[in-house]
């Protein structure tokens, strides 16, 4: 019959499970009674952990982040079509089908000694701008009255929430990059801004997600000129509304009207840092404001603190005396054309995180909104690609290069790649606010701030600004879901390396310092064949076959063959591109100093530079680490059903089962495992219920799905005999020594065996105090004769005549042993005795080295009427081994006793707190494992107590027996053979003393196996 069984606790046959189900309580049928040497372990898991792949991501706990970030323009043109392509008279001799909405001013103010090229006849420059990124601002109105306006950054910040759980890396990338577009609302999942604007009755009709793009004002025409002239700005400028300090969260829009939150400017990079600075020290109302810090300083062209500024008109044709070219004026007819009803959108709409499979990394892209391909350039050319994301490589012909400054024209010629998008200058707001340990030092200029107003000023800080230390920002950096991702703090916010948390970038010979991270197109070399080389002007015709009008040889007609039609010629090698000297002209008029010059300008915006296009892709930003899939690498399987002695975490301890590796994995759902941790029961219990946790490293519980199982293997130890076992087990020790006892006989009667000199005999067996050996005192051979009795072999004393040993053992009656054989047999059979029951026992020998059961019994102080401290050798010698051992075990008894009685009155103290009230559910368990520990040493002495009287009747007999073997111990000593006067011990100081007189045997083994010299000494725990 095997004593081996399992047990499958699964999560659906059990109790008690909790809402993440990872713990539960799987009942037994009955109860089951596990003794000591138990075996337990755990033969096979199978965790029901949803996902867990390598291609999946662990979220321990819901995360929460806040993103700012600032909206940009750039330094281009932003041209849009015509409402209608008017021709009346001979100046119009090419189709101009754009116009350009952005007005421009200060630029000597910021530029000091640069000039931009002269414009065309429409008022428009001829070759472009700087291509720099140019920040967005706006007037916030502080006060209801609108007396104090301040010009702040335009920020803007999108919340993600993750839930705690396992996602795959591709979801995880999807999930965070749906809210921060508002495909999903955060908190809303299920929700969209979109279909939220319309179920609020909010939506304008324009699909932007107020949080990477967002529509603001496009102003009249002159507005902004008229401001630079001295109009006030606050009458015809539309600010932030009262309370939008800080970033502008998706809910934040202008009440009953359509056409953009408020007006805008795009300013330089040193600008933006001065206003910056200002908001982010709460500098609103009154005698708060930094100077230079308003719409009206900044765009008014007399104040000190004017600086170059980008405004949007809406425009959308031209109008003035036809017959004069420097009298057309830019217009605005919305009666058939009006694309501004819903204001003008700045962000981007193409913001993205995926996972690159091939790098094994996250990516950031689309901060940025790319330049596309246009159906038609402004000289009505069809093109091809329209809609395609693209780059321009612009360069100015040779009649304009020549004329701006060195700074201006390296300005001039970078490349056009983006036309808006969105700087990110902090990727986790909660995070710095949470763990910034230089909050406290941010000082405000407006005294009177409130503590939520102040709070909203912290939304204008980068990253870096919440942190004394630059180590301090990292640690905190790595509490993020951007770390977890893989993205360092070095890579995408540390403010003070280049391309991370901000850039340099040239406007004009100036250099101006941007906060942010973003994006751009892909540029390389791969490019260079694509544009070589093209637009060639060779245009011709298809001509038939046919004779040539004019031979070159009289009389001598020629004849060729058809011609194709020929344009677009190119190579596509590594040769440059068409820069022509002469500017854009199609008046092919004979003898006119303009000449045809069209097929360079395809595509571009201008007449005095050339745009050639290049279908690009956005420049992904990839992760330089690889993604933290779990910060737990394992899961630790715990349970009641062992002892607690293992520990975990910061030294706690409980019952460890089993601990899986994460990366063993079995498919999408389960994960299995069959590391077994085998535990060894020192103590016996009684179970009819299995407590078992699935938990995380730091003993937190993890999110499984409800199919998770156990399989226990529980081993009982086979039977096995006690310290009092049954009459055929003692008769077959008797046996055991009788033989020992019979080969001492042996070995003093039988001349061919042993020497004739017993005393030498004695000598080798025991050794001499006097030459070397430890010698056999009086206490030794008395507490041999007592342990022997102890063993339960009474009869080994009794007086018969030797040396016949009946077969039946030493406990048959007419069996007798002199004192020589009292001296030695009963040391050499006791030896034997005692090695026997130690590899009978080890579970007793466990015990004595745990300090429980019996022996710790043994080693309890004796009650009153035991044996004085100090006196046990004269005790010994006075009432020899028999008496002693009897009031020894009577003391021992006694101790036992006393003991078991404090055991039980704890057991009782211990009941009363478990039915006490108010215990906390892990109180109540640790008091029910005290009492069970109370109960298994309450039964170990009661087994010990049994074990020193056995029956009542038995122990009876064996007193009687003891104290008749006493007394004949002591006529021995009183009549008869020096031996029985001195006692085996007597008898063994006397031959030793001889024995020095006489040279001494060395060398061999006995036949009972105790080596020459080597005494057996037996202590009173061994008894």
């Amino acid at each position: 019959m095997s004593n081996t069984f399992y047990v499958d606790a699964n999560v659906r046959n059990s109790v008690n499970v909790n809402g993440t189900n990872n713990r539960w309580t799987y009942k037994l049928p009955d109860t089951i009674e596990l003794p000591t040497g138990t075996q337990i372990g755990l033969q096979s898991s199978i965790i029901n952990l949803k996902g867990i792949t390598g291609a999946s991501i662990e979220i321990n706990e819901e995360i929460r982040e806040t993103i700012c970030f600032q909206y940009y323009a750039v330094d281009t043109n932003y041209p849009t079509p015509i409402e209608a392509v008017t021709f009346a008279t001979e100046h119009n001799l090419a189709y101009n089908l754009h116009v350009e909405t952005t007005h421009r001013g200060n630029f000597s103010n910021s530029f000091p000694g640069e000039t931009i090229n002269p414009t065309d006849n429409v008022a428009e420059n001829k070759v472009g701008y700087s291509e720099v990124l140019m920040p967005l601002a706006a007037d916030l109105r502080f006060d209801d009255a609108g007396q104090t306006r301040t010009l702040v950054p335009l920020s803007g910040q999108a919340e993600i929430i993750i839930p705690a759980g396992v996602y795959s890396i591709n979801k995880l990338a999807d999930f965070i990059t749906n809210q921060i577009n508002l495909k999903r609302i955060p908190g809303d999942l299920q929700n969209d801004y979109i279909s939220r604007q319309i179920d609020l009755q909010e939506y304008g009709g324009f699909p932007v997600n107020n949080t990477t793009i967002r529509n603001f004002v496009a102003e009249p025409i002159t507005t902004f000129a008229n401001i630079e002239a001295g109009t006030t700005a606050s009458t015809v400028l539309t600010p932030l509304e009262v309370g939008n300090i800080g970033a502008l969260k998706f809910t934040d829009i202008r009440t009953g009207a359509n056409d953009g939150l408020c007006s805008i400017v795009g300013v330089t990079g040193v600008k933006n840092e001065i206003i910056k600075g200002n908001a982010q020290a709460g500098g609103f109302g009154a005698g708060n404001v930094t100077a230079g810090c308003s719409m009206a300083e900044t765009i008014r062209s007399t104040d000190p603190n004017a600086s170059y500024y980008i405004g949007w008109e809406k425009r959308n044709g031209y109008a003035g005396d036809p017959g004069q070219p420097t009298g057309r004026k830019l217009n605005f007819n919305p009666i058939a054309y009006n694309i501004f009803n819903s204001g003008i959108a700045f962000g981007t709409t193409q913001f993205a995180i995926t996972f690159d499979q091939n790098n094994s990394g996250y990516t950031l892209n689309g901060l940025h909104e790319p330049r596309k391909i246009p159906s038609n350039d402004r000289f009505g050319t069809q093109l091809d690609n329209a809609g395609q994301d693209c780059i321009y490589l612009k360069q100015l012909c040779g009649a304009t290069a020549a004329t701006p400054s060195a700074n201006v024209l390296s300005s001039l010629t970078n490349i056009m790649s983006r036309t808006t998008g969105i700087l990110v200058y902090n990727w986790a707001l909660q995070t710095a606010q949470r763990l910034g340990n230089a909050r406290n030092t941010f000082t405000y200029q407006n005294n009177g701030l409130t503590d939520e107003q102040k709070k909203r000023c912290e939304e204008y800080s980068d990253y870096s600004r919440f942190f004394l230390t630059d180590q301090d920002a990292r640690n905190a950096w790595e509490t993020t879901i951007w770390y977890k991702m893989g993205f360092d703090y070095d890579d995408i916010a540390n403010r003070d390396i280049e391309g991370s948390g901000g850039f340099n970038q040239v406007q004009y010979g100036v250099t101006q310092r941007v906060a942010g991270f973003t994006t751009n197109q892909e540029v390389d070399v791969s490019v260079i064949p694509t544009v070589s080389t093209v637009y060639n002007p060779i245009n011709t015709k298809a001509l038939p076959s046919g004779t040539v009008p004019t031979p070159p040889t009289a009389g001598v007609p020629l004849k060729r063959g058809a011609l194709p039609a020929v344009s677009n010629y190119q190579m596509f090698n590594t040769f440059g591109v068409n820069i022509p000297d002469g500017e854009f002209s199609n008046n092919e008029t004979e003898g006119s100093a303009a000449f045809f010059n069209v097929a360079p300008y395809k595509g571009s915006f201008y007449t005095g530079a050339i745009m050639i296009p290049a279908i690009t892709t956005g420049k992904p930003f990839i992760s330089n680490r690889l993604p933290t899939l779990s910060d737990n690498g394992y899961m630790l399987i715990t349970s009641d059903l062992v002892e607690s002695t293992d520990f975990l975490k910061n030294r706690q301890t409980d019952g460890l089962l089993d601990m899986i590796p994460k990366s063993s994995l079995s498919n999408q759902d389960f994960m299995a495992d069959r590391n077994i941790i085998t535990h060894t029961l020192s103590n016996p219990k009684s179970i009819n219920e299995i407590n078992i946790k699935v938990l995380n490293p730091d003993l937190t519980d993890i999110e499984l799905e409800g199919n998770s199982t156990c399989l226990i293997r529980i081993t009982l130890p086979m039977p096995k005999p006690t310290n009092y076992i049954a009459d055929v087990q003692l008769e077959q020790k008797e046996n055991q020594v009788a033989q020992a006892v019979a080969k001492q006989v042996a070995s003093h009667t039988d001349p061919n065996v042993a020497g004739v000199n017993m005393r030498i005999d004695i000598s080798n067996v025991f050794g001499e105090t006097g030459s070397g050996g430890t010698g056999v005192g009086d206490q030794e051979l008395q507490d041999a004769e007592a342990a022997y009795l102890q063993a339960g072999i009474d009869g080994a004393l009794q007086d018969i005549n030797p040396p016949a040993i009946p077969q039946g053992g030493l406990n048959e009656p007419g069996f007798q042993l002199e004192e020589d054989l009292e001296a030695i047999g009963v040391v050499e059979g006791l030896a034997q005795l005692q090695e026997q029951r130690g590899a009978r026992d080890p579970q007793e020998a466990e015990q004595a080295s745990a300090g429980v059961g019996r022996r710790q019994v043994l080693r309890e102080p004796a009650p009153a009427g035991a044996e004085p401290a100090g006196s046990r050798d004269d005790d010994v010698e006075r009432e020899g081994g028999v008496r002693y051992l009897k009031r020894i075990r009577i003391g021992n008894r006694q101790a036992a006793q006393a003991r078991l009685e404090q055991m039980e009155a704890e057991r009782a103290r211990a009941q009363g707190r478990e039915r006490a009230l108010g215990r906390t559910p892990r109180q109540q368990i640790e008091i029910r494992d005290n009492i069970r520990a109370l109960d298994r040493h309450i039964e170990d002495l009661k087994k010990v107590i049994r074990g020193f009287g056995g029956t009542p009747d038995a122990r009876g007999e064996r007193e009687r027996r003891l104290e008749e073997v006493g007394q004949r111990q002591e006529q021995r000593r009183a009549t008869g053979s020096p031996a029985r006067r001195m006692g085996g011990a007597g008898l063994l100081r006397q031959a030793g003393r001889e024995q020095a007189e006489t040279p001494r045997r060395t060398g061999g083994t006995t036949d009972s196996g105790v080596g020459t010299g080597s005494p057996q000494v037996f202590a009173e725990d061994d008894v």
